[in-house]
């Protein structure tokens, strides 16, 4: 009998004398904890292509490590599940995932679940947390591994973590953003809700294809109304595909009216995330529910809420690494639709009628007094204006150009400023900033929709009737002059 093989096994051994005892151990299964790839994905086509590129880039011995963040129902563990399942071929010895559940579940824990999906058996495992990273770090050495770490509450312990090999990747979702960690070779991408065309892409994916194609102008509505976030999106499809009966017509009326009652598990992440901050922090998102629009600067903030400046600034730095306040490019940050209706709500549960009312006046007269010196510096600041004839004080914009820049970005909460004050009753407050402000701003660049929008505003909370203009090519003030 000779020692050869013919044909094919899956595992030969082929031994001519033996001394001692023979041990066979089972060839240890690559770990594929990915979850199901989700279904009906659309877009993130930037977020996706940056991923690529970490997944290409030369690292030396260190993998690479992203995190994804945003708020809650923004759709970070489906991009992190979609892509994995697009570049799983990379990852040939396995794919290990781990629920932090925002902190709930530990270090510790999560170093143990990656040893034991990586086979060590139980009685190998270090009981110290040190000692079973450093096992770790060896288990993952030269290995290509995709570790996938959902709903991290603590991201400095996620570089404990990280294997010493090139060829792997760690891939995080969190609501904090993780822009500070990118000196130590963390990449962040901050995800935001879905543009329209997105939104209204994943409805038809949905089954819903027929009804918005038939309905255009109300499934631009409807997207309009989840304000393009995913899991907001997701109830209305839903919604729709159990009240096959409904028109999106039907379903925006519905929405508009009694949102909340449709959006319980969004205002519920909501709330989650909010009772996770800091009293101080916990506090200012309140007051930006009393804000007049989702939109709002520094300065502002520090007038309705009465604080330092430099205090409004790291509380709304604090909300804006929690992903709760968003930045734009001028300065300003800003609410998300539905969050922007959430602190409305925590506004009025948590201030009180009198507070809402002395920061409304705060507010106010902020708007007042900075939109007289920009419509001093814009117009000719000996012109007749029906008060405000005399501001005191240094005025804070340097050149005529820079105000006139203010007042376009702050337009739309000019507007909501006066009408805030008209349901108010602050009737001079009213008359100043549109014979100021809004004034200057129509002359310059004659936002007529504005001046009409006001012209044609229906008799506030107060029911006083208007008084006509002062003079025909006024209109801005509304008749409150």
């Amino acid at each position: 009998m000779g020692n050869e093989n013919s044909g094919s096994v899956r595992n030969l051994v082929q031994i001519g004398a033996v001394h001692g005892d023979v041990h066979f151990r089972e060839e240890q299964v690559p770990p594929g904890q990915l979850s199901a790839e989700p279904v009906n994905f659309v877009d993130r086509e930037p977020e996706r292509e940056t991923l690529d590129a970490l997944l290409a880039e030369r690292r030396g011995a260190r993998a690479g490590c992203v995190v994804i963040s945003g708020i809650n129902g923004v759709g970070k563990s489906a991009l992190g599940t979609y892509w994995s399942y697009r570049v799983i071929g990379a990852f040939e010895d396995g794919q290990v995932v781990f629920d932090f559940d925002l902190g709930r579940r530990s270090l510790d824990e999560a170093a143990e679940h990656c040893l034991r999906s990586l086979g060590v058996d139980g009685d190998r495992i270090p009981l110290a947390t040190d000692d079973k990273i450093v096992l770790l770090r060896s288990r993952t050495k030269g290995r290509k591994l995709l570790f996938f770490f959902d709903d991290v509450a603590d991201l400095g312990e996620i570089e404990k973590l990280l294997p010493a090999s090139a060829d792997s990747l760690v891939l995080c979702t969190a609501r904090e953003d993780a822009a500070d960690l990118v000196p130590d070779g963390v990449r962040p991408i901050r995800l935001s809700a879905l543009e329209p065309p997105h939104a209204l892409d994943y409805l038809r994916r949905n089954g819903l294809r027929a009804r918005v194609d038939a309905e255009p102008a109300a499934a631009a509505e409807l997207v309009d109304q989840c304000g393009g976030l995913p899991i907001a999106l997701r109830v209305v499809a839903g919604l729709l595909q159990r009240r096959v009966s409904w028109s999106i017509a039907r379903a925006v009326r519905e929405l508009s009216g009694r949102r909340r009652r449709h959006f319980h598990k969004v205002f519920s992440a909501l709330d989650l995330a909010v009772g996770e901050l800091q009293a101080t922090e916990k506090e200012l998102y309140a007051w930006l529910g009393v804000f007049p629009g989702p939109v709002f600067s520094t300065r502002a903030v520090a007038a309705l809420a009465d604080l330092a400046e430099i205090d409004a600034e790291s509380r709304l730095a604090e909300l804006h690494r929690t992903c709760l306040v968003e930045e734009n490019d001028q300065e300003q940050y800003l609410l998300h639709d539905l969050v922007d209706e959430h602190a409305s709500s925590e506004a009025v549960r948590a201030l009180g009628a009198a507070k809402r009312d002395d920061a409304l006046r705060r507010l106010v007269g902020w708007y007042r007094l900075q939109g007289a010196f920009a419509d001093r510096m814009v117009m000719e600041p000996s012109r007749l204006r029906v008060v405000d004839d005399d501001v005191a004080g240094e005025n804070p914009f340097a050149t005529r150009e820079e105000a006139l820049e203010w007042l376009e970005r702050e337009r739309i909460n000019l507007l909501g400023i006066v009408r805030l004050a008209e349901e108010s009753g602050l009737r001079v407050d009213v008359i100043a900033l549109c014979d100021g402000p809004l004034w200057a701003l129509h002359n310059q660049h004659k936002h007529y929709s504005d001046t009409l929008g006001l012209w044609n505003w229906p008799s506030g909370a107060h029911g006083r009737s208007r008084i006509p203009s002062r003079s025909p090519g006024c209109g801005a003030c509304a008749g409150s002059c």
